[in-house]
């Protein structure tokens, strides 16, 4: 069973990477400076090596620090001198402001409003549970008989959706060629389980079931 999970999961991440230039903006137009997604070099212009997935993978509460001197931000987060493991949220989790800039809206008195709203993490539910097509559309989606929401029965999205979709979409945009459990520091297993965590054990009960409640009216 483990080996299957491991399989589906490798295969969600290798779909995952021929989109994620798309996926990764607001509008789903492509990343500026431009990374052609079927280029073999992919994943060498990919994670801290560009500037607007280096903003995505800042952990939230250093976002502003990265927005006023992003070189030095960056040279930070390479070196590990701000750390990015699973105890710090990436910005890519958060809500955007119309402007389209991941983390924006990030309230450091209110550290859930925005979390798990992010824009990539919508773009990469839709594409592993509606399928590709229906990544970019909004609302106005229509859901194929042979998508995995239907195949499995999917009624309703719950944590361990947002937190696979989470997981999807945050490996997707590093220089990591193929899935790996670890980016540095970074584990997913054990962001996978924080992610749960947080939504089925929240400090703020209506927090957690208004999440719930926009992915199932979104997806």
């Amino acid at each position: 069973m483990q080996y299957l999970i491991g399989q589906v999961r490798s295969e969600d991440a290798a779909h995952l990477k021929r989109s994620i230039t798309r996926y990764a903006t607001f509008d789903g137009k492509g990343l500026e400076p431009s990374v052609f997604p079927k280029s073999k070099e992919l994943h060498v212009k990919m994670g801290l090596n560009h500037p607007q997935l280096a903003h995505m993978l800042c952990p939230i509460k250093f976002l502003s620090e990265y927005q006023e001197d992003p070189s030095v931000t960056k040279a930070k987060l390479k070196a590990g001198t701000i750390n990015m493991d699973v105890r710090a949220w990436p910005a890519l989790l958060y809500k955007a402001r119309t402007t389209g800039v991941a983390g924006e809206a990030f309230d450091l008195t209110n550290v859930q409003d925005g979390l798990f709203k992010g824009f990539l993490v919508e773009h990469v539910m839709k594409h592993v549970l509606t399928g590709p097509s229906s990544a970019l559309t909004g609302d106005n989606i229509h859901i194929s008989n042979s998508c995995n929401a239907v195949i499995h029965g999917m009624m309703t999205v719950e944590a361990e959706n947002i937190a696979y979709a989470a997981i999807q979409a945050r490996s997707a945009i590093t220089s990591c060629d193929k899935w790996t459990a670890e980016d540095g520091k970074f584990s997913y297993q054990k962001f996978y389980y924080r992610v749960i965590n947080i939504i089925c054990n929240p400090p703020d009960k209506a927090w957690a079931a208004a999440t719930l409640r926009h992915y199932n009216l979104y997806v």
